[in-house]
């Protein structure tokens, strides 16, 4: 068919669709004669018109939804290398804008990522790569339409390798497991009456020991920078009834040995429970006579005597063969016989040198006064009636407080950090925007509205603060800068990395005029 037929069928049938409007009384032929009569041909005209109603609806429907996006986003490249500027294999890096994770994606080969359709505005890219790099932040802003591209240098980190070793006291020999805490990672079994494991330092690990006819015996073991002594564990046969030996003796705080207290008072409590297992007093040599302890309980030792401090020694567990507990009393004196005497100790007993020692009093609490005592014993005057809370806190150890009246002695224990009774807390502060909002001051109170005694921390250029050592319980996070404030509760489990956001916003104030 050529073009000619091809026109003459069209102009056809435009005419009986002409004469289809007439007859159903719509005015088309005499809207069409007027646009010839002005020399614009009709047929053309209403082609024109269909022609461009069928590209808009292509444009709508399959171009413009691939183009609008450029218009509000654009696309990422990153790049993660280490120091000497190699790519580094694997490395995870994430995406957050407006405090939310929006991508998270793993590196090439090259340690190349590449995020599509970043909303514009500001963002925070973090790179990670496993325990042997430090993870690294970066926050900036993108535009619509431009695409950007960055690196992230990581910093390897030095672990020095110390050695741990296990004795076994019971059978010849057992089989003595590794893992790392919580029972996370598995590392090794060893098999002998002593063994010795290549560790990281100053991480815990956990050590299972077990051997035909005996009881499995697990411990929570410490490893600090220096190769350990050998850790000696007992193993009992089955149906081996275990008892251990308690030896106290008292001693004055006043020298390095300290003289022994004659006639002081000793309890020995089993903790978590009211049961007493002895009331004992102190011989001339300072010494009470010897206790039955069950092996493996918790017990505490409280001890008083004329002149001096009474002082409780707990979260004490008894282990094999004989125990040997030191109670060491502070004398009284002007500085520490206020109303409300403070002593600070450790998990042993012994008095923790100069830790922060806070009093807070009122509702809601201020702090009234405090002090860092080298000797870790202090006190407060503290008004009849009030209603106050003492904190302790030393670096190395999990912070403490607890409730105290307007007269009394008191003792505080200062527990060392471990995978089951503490975790850590990263705190984020952002603004309104989710904008990273850096040196803002972030405190931690308990959920309840009690302070804590953990030192206020500044938030970094990225608007994050970590707090490493907290102990398992629910918290307040609060969080300031200028006029803004903002807060947020959060749980912190055992062993756990928690992370918590908090905006701040501005302070809002009331003027009433009279």
């Amino acid at each position: 068919m050529g073009f000619d037929e091809f026109a003459a069928g069209f102009q056809e049938k435009w005419e009986s669709f002409l004469e289809s409007c007439d007859e159903k009384g719509i005015p088309l032929r005499g809207f069409c004669e007027g646009l010839e009569e002005r020399g614009i041909p009709a047929l053309p005209f209403f082609a024109a018109i269909v022609f461009i109603l069928v590209l808009g609806a292509l444009w709508f429907s399959v171009v413009g939804p691939v183009l609008m996006p450029t218009l509000t986003s654009t696309s990422l490249n990153v790049r993660v290398l280490n120091e000497a500027g190699e790519p580094i294999s694997g490395a995870v890096v994430a995406l957050r804008a407006s405090g939310t994770q929006i991508d998270s994606q793993t590196a090439d080969d090259n340690g190349r990522v590449s995020f599509a359709s970043v909303p514009a505005g500001p963002v925070v890219i973090e790179a990670s790569a496993g325990a042997d790099y430090e993870s690294k932040t970066d926050s900036f802003a993108v535009e619509a339409g431009k695409p950007k591209s960055t690196s992230l240098r990581l910093i390897k980190q030095v672990r020095l390798r110390v050695s741990l070793r296990i004795q076994v006291d019971g059978p010849a020999a057992a089989n003595v497991s590794l893992w790392t805490e919580n029972k996370q990672e598995f590392v090794e079994t060893k098999f002998g009456s002593i063994v010795a494991f290549d560790v990281d330092a100053n991480n815990n690990y956990v050590v299972l020991v077990q051997a035909p006819g005996y009881r499995d015996e697990e411990k929570l073991i410490q490893v600090g920078l220096a190769n350990t002594m050998p850790m000696v564990i007992r193993l009992w046969k089955l149906g081996e009834s275990a008892s251990s030996n308690l030896h106290v003796i008292v001693r004055d705080s006043a020298e390095m040995e300290g003289k022994v207290i004659e006639n002081a008072s000793v309890e020995v409590r089993l903790n978590g429970t009211d049961a007493v297992l002895a009331t004992l007093s102190t011989d001339g040599d300072g010494a009470t006579e010897v206790v039955d302890v069950p092996t493996g309980s918790a017990f505490s030792v409280f001890a008083k005597a004329d002149g001096f401090l009474s002082k409780t020694v707990g979260s004490l567990v008894a282990e094999t063969g004989s125990n040997y507990v030191t109670v060491r009393l502070a004398k009284k004196t002007a500085d520490n016989s206020k109303s409300v005497s403070i002593s600070v100790v450790d998990s042993s007993g012994t008095f923790v040198e100069s830790p922060s020692i806070a009093l807070y009093c009122g509702v809601p609490f201020v702090k009234k006064d405090d002090a860092t005592p080298f000797s870790g014993v202090t006190s407060f005057d503290v008004g009849e009636g009030e209603s106050c809370v003492v904190t302790a806190f030393k670096d190395g150890f999990l912070a403490a407080s607890r409730g105290v009246a307007n007269q009394g002695e008191y003792t505080i224990a200062l527990q060392n950090p471990t995978s089951l009774n503490s975790g850590k807390l990263s705190v984020a502060a952002v603004d309104s925007m989710g904008s990273p909002v850096p040196a803002a001051m972030v405190s931690l109170f308990y959920a309840s509205g009690y302070p804590t005694g953990i030192p206020e921390q500044r938030s970094g250029l990225d608007g994050k603060t970590v707090f490493n050592r907290v102990a398992n319980g629910k918290y307040e996070v609060r969080a300031s800068y200028g006029n803004k404030f903002g807060y947020v509760n959060t749980d912190v489990t055992a062993g756990s990395e928690g992370s918590v956001q908090v905006t701040l916003l501005p302070l809002k104030a009331t003027l009433n005029f009279e």
